[in-house]
């Protein structure tokens, strides 16, 4: 930084803090004339992008900042503003706890499943998209064909940071009364479907006064029910060697919530790379785009269900209709958008870990990655079906995850039962 930069970087910002905008941008733009630091450089296009009026030009600078360092926290965020997927009356202050929401239990609102040819119950088809009477036997198709065959839109990661959304979970139970016999009762907050536990009427509910409660945007519908389960289940044991098939309690049929992140931005390291006898130190960087990183929203399933949801093909996911949670149980987050983001980060510096020593024909050593300029670009709340049972063996219990979509089967060895798991998911 040269001694006139500095003067007029200070300047500059004396005159913004005067509410003097015109001598700002004058002091601004004759810095950028004087061939400045790349530092430099960034802090002025931020000043000047706060200054200027017209969008145009706040996002030509925010643009150029981008371009730089696809990272920067600070111009993501005013152009999450400036295209208005953030409002700034929404900021909170970093340095202030925001007020603890109220944790009374309020009353729902629900959407009841019921059969308007004779008032019977009606239920999703896990092979199918609709909805089936119980009792006529009548069908509803859920949405239209373009819902069924593309899935809901990402959200704006800068704009959820920049409020309490991305950074609380849904706090307040809320209480029902159910349509079909009149009867009351409460809703944990996490939960988004529920059936009436005197009269099985099949209930999705939410709550409109949460406006910071993060919606799904899109799921994958379930795709077998219980028969096809237990067929993938014997197909599992006899692959396992099995002499029989052992006893398993009846698998029950849940949606998980799964945070779904695009991460991009730019890397840059430096290692040891050997060069003939020598080894010598390199400087690199990379545009990265990793779309599709799943991150399970909830802690209340068993360790199997984080592994099973890389499994899933996510082009069969659907714009979100509470239709298809009509009689199966579903969860929404209860970890923030902001924490399950760093295991995002996480994931894509260990890919990239792996990747980028096979860039080079030498062996390389001593890699340091710089991952200021990597960014989670959007993210969405996704739901993904499953299926769980856990399955005896020697005295033994055993934990048992099945893929809804695509029924692949992942086991391993329980910690607890499936009336542990339900009643620690579904029982608060």
């Amino acid at each position: 930084m040269s001694a006139l930069t500095h003067d007029l970087m200070v300047r500059g910002i004396a005159a913004t803090k005067a509410d003097e905008k015109s001598e700002a941008i004058r002091y601004f733009t004759r810095l950028l004339d004087l061939d400045p630091t790349p530092e430099e450089q960034t802090e002025t296009w931020q000043w000047l992008a706060t200054l200027v009026e017209d969008p145009v030009e706040k996002k030509t600078y925010l643009d150029e900042i981008l371009s730089r360092n696809p990272g920067d926290a600070r111009a993501r965020r005013k152009l999450a503003e400036l295209s208005g997927a953030l409002n700034p009356a929404d900021v909170i202050d970093p340095d202030r706890k925001p007020a603890t929401a109220p944790i009374e239990p309020v009353r729902a609102k629900v959407q009841r499943f019921v059969c308007t040819v004779c008032g019977g119950r009606m239920v999703f088809t896990a092979d199918g998209n609709e909805l089936v009477c119980e009792n006529c036997g009548s069908r509803k198709a859920i949405g239209g064909l373009k819902s069924r065959l593309s899935a809901g839109k990402s959200a704006n990661f800068a704009a959820a940071m920049a409020t309490t959304r991305g950074h609380e979970i849904p706090v307040r139970a809320r209480i029902t009364t159910c349509q079909g016999c009149s009867a009351e009762f409460q809703v944990p907050a996490h939960i988004l479907s529920e059936n009436c536990p005197y009269c099985g009427s099949s209930y999705a509910t939410s709550d409109s006064s949460e406006k910071e409660t993060i919606q799904p945007a899109s799921l994958i519908p379930f795709k077998f029910g219980a028969r096809g389960v237990r067929e993938r289940l014997q197909s599992w044991f006899t692959a396992e060697s099995f002499e029989k098939t052992p006893w398993y309690a009846a698998p029950r049929g849940f949606y998980i919530p799964v945070w779904n992140f695009t991460v991009g931005g730019q890397l840059s390291w430096t290692a040891s790379i050997q060069n003939n006898d020598r080894w010598e130190t390199i400087r690199d960087t990379k545009i990265i785009h990793h779309p599709e990183i799943l991150v399970p929203a909830t802690n209340h399933l068993p360790e199997a269900s984080n592994e099973i949801v890389n499994t899933f093909q996510l082009a069969g996911m659907v714009n979100f209709d509470s239709h298809y949670l009509a009689d199966w149980m579903a969860e929404t987050y209860q970890i923030p958008v902001s924490d399950a983001s760093l295991n995002a980060r996480k994931t894509v510096l260990e890919a990239e870990k792996e990747q980028i020593p096979n860039q080079y024909n030498q062996q390389i050593s001593n890699l340091r990655i710089n991952p200021a300029s990597m960014a989670v670009d959007s993210y969405q709340l996704i739901l993904l079906p499953i299926w769980l049972t856990t399955y005896q063996h020697d005295q033994e219990r055993f934990e048992v995850t099945v893929n809804g979509q695509n029924g692949q089967v992942i086991g391993q060895l329980p910690t607890r039962g499936l009336s542990e798991w339900i009643s620690g998911i579904f029982g608060g």
